[in-house]
Order: C-alpha cells, then sequence, then structure tokens
C-alpha cells in the first residue's frame, strides 16, 4: 500500500493506493480519499492537476489538487445551492475553470492567475454540466431539454441543433469539437440516450444516437472519438450494477469494466487513457483510479439483422421532365433495410459512375401500412421521409396529404463509401419496434447548382408503390 497526499480542506487527506479483486474478476486499482467532503464533480487539467466540487454545510466550493501531492487551493469558485441539484467543474487548456450551480443558474469562468470569475451568458439556461472544447468554446447542458454552446470572443451562447431533448443531463466535447450530451430519462420508463453532435457536417449527420450499452447513464468522459467512456447502469431494473463501458457502435465488440461495490457519479479521463471515477456515498466521497490497463469484460458485438433487399438495376433513370436531360444521374440500383441494434438502417447503393456527391435522395416510410391516412407525398399513406443532400439529412413527419408544415423529428446518421448511402434510424423516433411491417419507398434526383436540382429521376420500386418488410 502507497500512502499519498492528495488534498485538504482544513489539515491533509491521506489517500492510498490499494488494489482490489471484486465478485467479477476484474482488479481495480484505486485512489481512496478518507474521511473527505462529498465530492460533486471532478475535472483533470493536461497538467494532471484535479479539480474537485467539495459539498459541505457552507455550500458547494472548486478546489484545486495539485499533480505530486502538493498543498491543495480553494479557489473564489463557491455556491450555496441547497437544491440538491447537479453542479459541475471542468478546465481548459489554457488552465482556466469552469463552475455551474442552480444557485442563480450560473456559468462560472475563473481565468489562471485571476482572484475573481465572471460569469458566462447562457440565458434561460437551467445548467447541468459544463464542457470545454479545445478551441475554448464552453458547452452546457440544459435541465429543459437544450445544449448550448459559447465560442470564444462571443457575448451570448447559441442553442445547438440536437433535437428537441426530454433534459440533457451531462456533456463533453472532443478533441474535433463534436460535441456530446447525455439525455436523461427521469419520469420516464425508456433508457437515457447518448448523443453526438459534429460539428463539421461533412463527416456525417449532424446529430446521431451513440450505443453505450446502458440504459441509465451517469456521466460521460471524452478525449477523442476513439476513447468516449459513459459510467452508469446497463439495466434500469439493476441499480446496484454499475459498469464502465468504451462507446462503440454495435458492429464493435462491447468492452467494460464492471465497479464491484461502487455507485460513482461521476468520471474524468486524462491524455493518457486513466479513468477518475468519483464515488460520494454517506459522508464520505472517494476517487477511483482506473489505469487502462485494467482487464475488461469483452462481449462480441451484435451483427446486423437483414430485412429486405430490393434489386432496381442500373440504367432505368428518367430524363428531367423539363429539358428532357438525364443530369448524373441519380440512378439507384439497390435498396435494403436492415435492423442493428435499436435502429432501423436503410441502405442505398447507386449505380456505377454516379457521382453521389450530386445526387439527392429521399425515403419515405409508412410505418402502419393498414392505416387509411391520406399521408404520404409521393408513397400513399406515408408517415415520415428522410431526405439526404451532400452529408445533411433530415427526417421529417408528413403532414396529410402532404400539404402542410414538414415537422424535423430528428437527424439521422448517415454513413456514405464511394457508392452506397447508408441511414440509420432511431426505431423509437419512427414509433415501430422488431416484427412491424412497414413500406419504403426510395427516390432520387440529382443536383445541378446550389440553388436547383432536377425532377425525380429514379424510383425504387419503379411501380412507386413501396417495399414491404417486417422489421427484422
Amino acid at each position: 500500500m502507497t500512502v499519498a497526499v492528495v488534498g485538504a480542506t482544513a489539515g491533509v487527506w491521506i489517500g492510498a493506493t490499494v488494489s482490489t479483486r471484486g465478485a467479477s474478476g476484474v482488479s481495480t486499482d484505486y485512489l481512496r480519499v478518507a474521511e473527505a467532503p462529498k465530492v460533486g464533480d471532478i475535472a483533470i487539467a493536461d497538467n494532471g492537476d484535479f479539480y474537485l466540487i467539495h459539498n459541505d454545510e457552507d455550500g458547494q466550493r472548486v478546489w484545486r489538487h495539485p499533480a505530486g501531492g502538493l498543498e491543495p487551493e480553494a479557489l473564489p469558485l463557491s455556491a450555496n445551492d441547497t437544491s440538491g441539484s447537479s453542479r459541475s467543474v471542468a478546465v481548459d487548456r489554457e488552465g482556466a475553470v469552469y463552475f455551474t450551480t442552480r444557485d442563480g443558474n450560473r456559468v462560472l469562468k475563473l481565468e489562471a492567475g485571476r482572484s475573481t470569475p465572471e460569469e458566462l451568458s447562457f440565458p434561460g439556461v437551467t445548467p447541468n454540466d459544463v464542457a470545454v472544447g479545445p478551441d475554448g468554446t464552453v458547452v452546457v447542458a440544459d435541465a429543459g431539454g437544450g445544449v448550448y454552446a459559447l465560442p470564444p470572443g462571443e457575448r451570448t451562447a447559441v442553442r445547438l441543433p440536437f433535437p428537441d431533448l426530454y433534459g440533457v443531463s451531462s456533456v463533453a466535447v472532443d478533441s474535433d469539437g463534436d460535441v456530446y450530451a447525455v439525455e436523461f430519462s427521469s419520469g420516464r420508463s425508456s433508457p437515457d440516450r447518448l448523443w453526438k453532435f459534429y460539428s463539421d457536417t461533412t463527416s456525417g449527420a449532424a446529430a446521431t444516437i451513440l450505443t453505450p450499452g446502458l440504459e441509465a447513464i451517469r456521466d460521460i468522459a471524452v478525449v477523442d472519438a476513439e476513447h468516449v467512456l459513459a459510467i452508469g447502469n446497463p439495466n434500469l431494473s439493476d441499480f446496484a450494477n454499475t459498469a464502465l463501458i468504451d462507446v462503440t457502435d454495435e458492429f464493435t465488440d462491447r468492452v467494460e469494466v464492471p465497479l464491484d461495490g461502487l455507485s460513482p457519479g461521476s468520471i474524468a479521463l486524462d491524455r493518457s487513457g486513466n479513468v477518475y471515477a468519483v464515488d460520494s456515498r454517506g459522508g464520505e466521497s472517494s476517487v477511483y483510479l482506473i489505469p487502462p490497463e485494467t482487464p475488461r469484460r469483452i462481449t462480441p458485438a451484435r451483427s446486423a439483422s437483414p430485412g429486405a433487399v430490393l434489386e432496381d438495376g442500373s440504367g432505368d433513370a428518367v430524363a428531367n421532365a423539363y429539358d428532357e436531360t438525364i443530369y448524373g444521374p441519380a440512378d439507384i440500383s439497390r435498396l435494403a433495410v436492415a435492423r442493428v441494434g435499436s435502429n432501423l438502417v436503410l441502405e442505398l447503393l447507386w449505380a456505377e459512375g454516379v457521382n453521389a456527391f450530386s445526387a439527392s435522395l429521399s425515403v419515405e416510410i409508412d410505418v402502419d401500412p393498414t392505416s387509411t391516412s391520406p399521408g404520404g407525398c409521393l408513397l400513399e399513406g406515408a408517415d415520415f421521409n428522410v431526405s439526404v443532400q451532400r452529408s445533411t439529412s433530415d427526417l421529417v413527419r408528413l403532414p396529410p396529404a402532404c400539404d402542410g408544415p414538414f415537422d424535423t423529428v430528428a437527424v439521422p446518421r448517415i454513413i456514405e463509401l464511394d457508392e452506397a448511402v447508408g441511414i440509420e434510424i432511431p426505431m423509437s423516433e419512427l414509433g415501430i419496434a422488431t416484427g412491424d411491417e412497414i413500406v419504403v419507398q426510395a427516390i432520387s434526383s440529382t443536383i445541378i447548382d446550389e440553388r436547383s436540382s432536377t425532377t425525380i429521376q429514379d424510383f425504387a420500386p419503379d411501380d412507386q408503390l413501396g417495399m414491404r418488410v417486417v422489421v427484422p
């Protein structure tokens, strides 16, 4: 056992590095802080300094615990939040520290070397969490369901184009500036959801749902897109079972560290891959160190479940109705429907030689073929339309008879590879489940310039009656 000084409020906290093996058989090295005040959140600077929120009878205050066990210091970041709600701390690359509190719904910034913090402008936001991007953009989770960003030099935050979320509990930003947000399900029976917003929309959809394999997500930590971690409970019915998950897609093996007997509520990740988890129960808090070499439990990935495939053939694109010219052409050769986890996957293959960047795609979906509702714009009875144009996408609910406002429901994830396009749509957004019958109809056209596109050039299927599929 190695003893190290890790912090103090009055006197010195003594920490001990201990190795344990729990019921799962996984060894975990951790740094335990004895008789510490309750710790609300943790952040780690690039130089290894810890920033902890201490909660005691006097309220909440941010403390900096220097790397190497030097004497800690209390920062002039404090609040008297008696609501029991979330408080959070973050630190940027320049050493500035950020603190959120429900005490006045404030977001505070303390620049390195300053003795007085400034309040950042997040009007109307009830802050649950704060994170800072590589360029200094401050991102805040709003308990009311939004995610807000304040870029450097701006005076007022803007809302990021996530879908309307129930509420946001945690946020993180990776080295590319992409933003991650946890949508909590408090008061609902559905699991929490982890969303990713792409700062560069040319890399895919503006926002998509990731699949961490946790039904209750307590916190997330990110360094880059390859190191996204979530902590929480795999099952809503078992809150005693906590795990640390490497967040991947469902084509990749599930990798997790079972945390036997712990119930961490906050995590941080340093650039060496070490994870620090805060476990606060009763009157004592502990910071657990989980190094990258800690043994993981691996569960093989779930494979895609095929549904139906339509071979549309090539060379059947029609000419423009106005000038009889075949632009492109946007010629569909195959349409396939599958399922991956909880996502419906639409896969489309263009004919050889089609310039995918100039092709515009629309897929109408009828989620209840037995209904006689007058929905759809092309496919009779269609309830939804997903459109893809130059790596951007929208899922909209279609008004009756295609007459009225088109309400955006979500922004699906788009995967483009050579002549193929993959569209991933959460089945919950469509209101469908495995075993349901749906009808899909693909329509394509070609973009002429920035302002216009052709009329429809190809259909899949060609009879425009749609392809019936049982959701696998």
